[in-house]
């Protein structure tokens, strides 16, 4: 015989209709593309500024932009925990969910390494809202939609999640090469002593990043080959 379920197992709740309206309205990710590239192109001008003038009394400045890009940072992860609540699977089943997964991976890198090259956050924050600009284009499909049958497993949440955040790595690291190029042509004998310092940070933050990369990305590809 046929086995019927009840309606109740696969109606939302009222909470999750209730949650899905209010994501709906605020639209979270499409303003944080624009939040992010205001800050983030505001706090690499600050640090532009302090590398190649050696200009003191900055460091309020970037104190305060590095607390709102932590501030939209989490209202980032609050999107993503909302639309995995509604739709009661890891936000990163299809191409818009891997996008906006993919900005958060790379603002995450940004937070990682700022520490140790403060001009990191700013780069990977624009780097972010490049990312969540593509991912609002009108061939990327924003729906909540039911998962296929082959992404409903347990491997979705590892392999997907590990794999896709081993991008926003690897392109923290092709980004901060452009960026220590750049810094290489405008070297001359007046900057020559400050530059070669934030060279030598970038370039020990590119390497570690792509070895993180790396290895996330070859630890995803074994994973996938068990999913």
């Amino acid at each position: 015989g046929i086995t019927v379920e009840p309606g109740s197992t696969v109606i939302p709740s009222d909470n999750r209709v209730k949650m899905e309206v209010l994501y709906n309205k605020w639209n979270i990710f499409n303003k944080l593309a624009k939040y992010y590239m205001l800050a983030g192109m505001l706090l690499l001008i600050i640090h532009f500024v302090k590398i190649f003038t050696a200009k003191k009394g900055l460091k309020l400045p970037i104190r305060i932009f590095t607390g709102i890009i932590f501030v939209l940072f989490l209202a980032h992860t609050a999107g993503l925990a909302m639309r995995w609540y509604i739709a009661e699977h890891a936000p990163w089943s299809n191409g818009y969910e891997s996008m906006i997964y993919v900005g958060w991976a790379t603002l995450l890198s940004g937070l990682v390494f700022m520490k140790r090259s403060p001009i990191t956050l700013a780069a990977t924050t624009v780097l972010a809202a490049l990312v969540l600009f593509v991912a609002g284009m009108s061939w990327m499909n924003p729906e909540i939609t039911n998962l296929v049958p082959v992404l409903k497993s347990y491997w979705l949440i590892v392999h997907v999640a590990i794999i896709t955040a081993s991008y926003g790595f690897l392109a923290l690291g092709a980004l901060m090469g452009f960026l220590n190029l750049n810094l290489m042509i405008f070297r001359n004998g007046r900057n020559a002593k400050r530059l070669d310092i934030t060279i030598k940070e970038l370039s020990y933050i590119i390497e570690v990043t792509l070895i993180i990369g790396l290895i996330m990305m070859t630890t995803g590809s074994f994973l996938g080959a068990v999913w």
